[in-house]
């Protein structure tokens, strides 16, 4: 083969490497709504699981805000994704009376997604490896969550919010408090904070946060119960350490809610959007622990 052979053959086989890879690219993007990506751990070398919502009238030439779901414990990334829609559990009419049995187990509402309100933001869950809180690996998981998202899509990077529920909610005081340069903002709704978390309380000192706290749950659990006085473990000191802060930038916003409907409704992230309004100055936190 002669020297203008070869160049020949080497110009047909590259431009029909780019026509592939190009459509290759063309047919992998995703559709608009709910559904599974999975990114790679950087913990374990495997692939791991999330549920990502994406808007009905998604613009690749503009940055997206996001919306981070941790779920709680015995629940997974799909229930999470649901939840931060206020898309729960098919319930009865009685669903608020203790010993109720819900129509639709967790199981069952895995299986499928139910129609989503449109929001104008790309919204996630991480999986997080199931029960297993947000420190150590599954933290990483959120962090190697986000990676992979911003490598997909373009993200608004100072529009990156955080929120979740029971555990998740704990993971978002931790994630929050240990990273407050990443979020925008956060949410935590029924928080079971890890120990330690107390100590980070500092690290809100210019990051807005909705703590949203359901107060019919401890009334159920009272009445099942027979105790008294049943209060949440580690919440009250740690909003207690932030506001007992000396803020004279007037940068931070705390709002504490004892409503009875908490995070499962549809609120949630027009709270996110709205705490954003108040300066992140992140510039400026002051770390401690």
């Amino acid at each position: 083969m002669n020297k203008n052979s070869s160049v020949v053959c080497l110009a047909f086989l590259t431009i029909t490497l780019l026509m592939f890879c190009s459509g290759n690219a063309f047919s992998q993007r995703l559709k608009a709504g709910p559904q599974d990506l999975s990114f790679f751990s950087t913990v374990d070398e495997t692939d791991q699981p999330y549920a990502i919502y994406i808007p009905k009238n998604f613009d690749e030439s503009r940055k997206y805000p996001l919306v981070v779901f941790l779920h709680g414990a015995w629940s997974n990334h799909r229930l999470g994704l649901r939840r931060s829609f206020g898309q729960g559990n098919l319930q009865g009419l009685d669903f608020i009376k203790p010993g109720n049995v819900p129509v639709e187990t967790d199981l069952e509402a895995t299986r499928y997604f139910p129609v989503l309100k449109d929001v104008d933001l790309i919204v996630a869950a991480p999986l997080a490896r199931g029960t297993a809180g947000y420190q150590g690996i599954p933290e990483q998981d959120v962090y190697d969550m986000l990676a992979d998202i911003e490598s997909r899509f373009s993200i608004d990077e100072n529009r990156i919010y955080l929120t979740g529920l029971s555990m998740g909610g704990g993971g978002t005081i931790w994630l929050g408090l240990t990273r407050p340069d990443i979020w925008a903002a956060l949410a935590p709704c029924c928080p079971a904070p890890p120990d330690g978390s107390e100590d980070l309380a500092g690290n809100a000192l210019n990051l807005p946060v909705h703590l949203l706290q359901v107060i019919r749950i401890f009334f159920i659990r009272q009445h099942l119960t027979g105790k008294q006085n049943l209060k949440p473990a580690r919440q009250g000191s740690i909003i207690q350490n932030i506001r007992e802060l000396d803020i004279t930038a007037g940068n931070m916003l705390i709002r504490m809610d004892l409503s009875l409907t908490g995070f499962h409704s549809s609120q949630g992230i027009r709270i996110l959007l709205r705490l954003n309004s108040a300066p992140n100055g992140s510039n400026t936190i002051k770390h401690i622990g």
